[in-house]
């Protein structure tokens, strides 16, 4: 009979760095959008709506 035992650290999906976003935007337009998000086309979608543009218009 063999036995043994395994350590396994916790792996957290947590993001390393604060929760912020920096945007350059221009009238009528979003440029561009820097953040640390895993999913880039919801924070697109959402400054969209917030400034009042339409998503196409935001690069």
């Amino acid at each position: 009979m063999a036995e043994a035992s395994y350590v396994w650290p916790f792996q957290s999906y947590a993001s390393m760095g604060p929760g912020c976003a920096v945007l350059d935007y221009q009238p009528n337009r979003i440029t561009t959008l820097w953040t640390g998000t895993q999913k880039p086309h919801y924070a697109r979608d959402g400054v969209a709506a917030i400034l009042g543009v339409s998503p196409e218009k935001a690069l």
